[in-house]
């Protein structure tokens, strides 16, 4: 009986995973082109977490060839959804989607990550506390309607960084209110990182209710951005609000903003969710520039920049990862004896700044606008 179950329980999972069947196929065949292109498997050398090994592993799970155990299912977590392995493949295999796809197949086999344990729960009260604390900031104006509603990171809300980016705008004459007691800050991406899939359409649904009002959103953290812009309507939830990151506001306005200072020079790192993810390079280049005299590449930069793998939950999954990544960006930085490093995405410039040599600041960008925009 148990066998049957089993068996069906394999046949499940293959349909679940059917339409990522070529990239699959394609990846376990593959010579392994795009093994230096990880940041979790180079962060924790193990062979296992390549992007080729993992798809591989994904795909004798999906066939029946291996059970749905944790012990095989552990790799499946090791990715940030970077997707810089797809610029090296030939095939342009999407990795981070098939690999998330598994993880939705393995909590629903019982088998996901012990670190994601509970996670809606402890998703939800993170978001509760994150809404307090912009409650009780009475220096911050909120609204339920209008042209732009404002979704801060929750990662500058923690910084006390919440009301920079509507102060920033408001020097270019755009009144950029935060939308008020939101749910959900970052459009529940990291329930669908986690597999709960279910969770995060409803997590979805409640934000976009939150957001009828406005006609579009601004949000710091591109993951939210896509889960907005892409995710939900792909999973049959539609609707008519613009999307934009912080970085393309900025770069709308970036002539109008009163630089009164400027930083000498300044490194920019490409985030991945906004570069990669987003395509967008050149709007968070525009604002740096405005604000600095210099503006330093990476050896790494656009669609090849390396990952700090502090997204797709690897920080809670493979935190090791997330550090030694994350080092290896601010290192770089320290390298060309440059002393800023600015990052469009919080999330990202949270974990370089926990990495970084003592010589090398990290900024948000909207940080640095800010200060610019400010008198010494």
């Amino acid at each position: 009986m148990k066998g049957a179950r089993d068996q069906e329980g394999a046949a499940a999972a293959a349909r679940q995973l059917d339409s990522h069947e070529r990239a699959l196929e394609y990846c376990t065949f593959c010579p392994k082109l795009c093994r230096h292109s990880c940041p979790v498997a180079v962060g924790t050398s193990r062979e296992t977490l390549i992007p080729q090994a993992k798809m591989q592993i994904l795909q004798a799970l999906r066939v029946g060839d291996l059970p749905w155990r944790q012990s095989y299912v552990e790799v499946l977590y090791g990715c940030a959804g970077c997707t810089r392995c797809r610029e090296y493949c030939d095939h342009e295999n999407d990795v981070a989607s098939a690999l998330f796809e598994g993880r939705a197949v393995a909590r629903q086999r019982g088998v996901g990550h012990p670190a994601l344990e509970e996670l809606p729960d402890r998703w939800r009260a993170q978001n509760a506390k994150l809404a307090q604390t912009l409650r009780d900031d009475d220096r911050l104006a909120f609204a339920t309607s209008g042209e732009l509603g404002y979704l801060p990171a929750p990662q500058l809300i923690e910084r006390g960084l919440a009301g920079a980016m509507s102060d920033v705008m408001s020097r270019a004459d755009v009144v950029l209110p935060i939308v008020a007691d939101p749910p959900s800050f970052d459009a529940a991406y990291a329930l669908w990182a986690g597999g709960f899939v279910d969770s995060a359409r409803l997590a979805g649904e409640e934000l976009l209710r939150r957001l009828r009002g406005f006609r579009a959103v601004v949000c710091d953290d591109a993951h939210a951005v896509s889960a907005l812009s892409v995710w939900l309507p792909e999973h049959g939830i539609s609707h008519n609000l613009e999307v934009l990151h912080s970085s393309e506001l900025l770069a709308r306005h970036v002539e109008q903003l009163p630089v009164k200072r400027r930083r000498a020079r300044a490194f920019y790192h490409d985030a991945c969710g906004i570069g990669r993810g987003l395509r967008c390079y050149e709007p968070p280049r525009a604002v740096v520039a405005r604000c600095v005299d210099e503006l330093g590449e990476l050896y790494h930069s656009r669609e090849l920049s390396d990952c700090c793998a502090a997204a797709g939950l690897v920080p809670l999954t493979f935190p090791e990862a997330t550090t030694r990544a994350s080092a290896h960006i601010a290192d770089e930085v320290a390298l060309y004896q440059g002393d800023v490093l600015v990052s469009a995405s919080p999330r990202c410039a949270a974990a370089l700044r926990a990495s970084a040599p003592s010589t090398v600041e990290v900024l948000d960008l909207v940080e640095l606008a800010r200060w610019a925009c400010q008198a010494s």
